[in-house]
């Protein structure tokens, strides 16, 4: 077999996949499996690879839940018609590194409810799936502005997250 058909993704230059669907529940399972695909062209193992797919899901499901929050918003406000908004993904391999970044475009604001984030039994599940996430990759960062936010999630293989 020819050495140019065994070159795996991690011995080429930086690739990059990017990914954008509706922010609705419905689509994380979509998400989901795009990284599937993603993690699998790296050396994960197969932990790793289902680490980095549940992190992901958690980083979306939260973006999903700002975005129903919003929506409730605008729609108490008086606005009828709220459009959905969208959920940009971007997956960056770099060598035996995956950095993955969910965006959304949903503006922190004044609409934020400080107890919206906890359940009937006192439950913060945000701050749980933030945990969670932190816990399965080996960095995770927030950057949260007026034009949305940005959650960044890196992995590399063969670390302990």
């Amino acid at each position: 077999m020819s050495d140019q058909l065994t070159t795996t993704v991690e011995d080429q230059a930086v690739a990059q996949v990017t990914l954008v669907v509706p922010c609705l529940a419905e689509f994380v399972g979509v998400v989901r499996l795009a990284i599937l695909g993603v993690a699998n062209r790296i050396s994960f193992t197969y932990d790793e690879v289902e680490d980095v797919r549940l992190a992901v899901g958690e980083a979306c499901t939260h973006a999903i839940e700002r975005c129903s929050e919003y929506r409730a918003y605008l729609t108490d406000r008086g606005q009828e018609q709220v459009e959905v908004s969208a959920l940009k993904i971007v997956c960056t391999i770099d060598g035996s590194t995956l950095t993955v970044q969910v965006t959304d475009t949903i503006p922190v604001a004044e609409y934020v409810d400080v107890n919206s984030n906890s359940s009937l039994d006192g439950i913060d599940y945000q701050k749980l799936g933030t945990v969670l996430m932190e816990i399965l990759v080996d960095h995770v960062g927030f950057e949260a502005n007026s034009s949305g936010t940005t959650v960044t999630l890196v992995k590399t293989a063969g670390q302990a997250s």
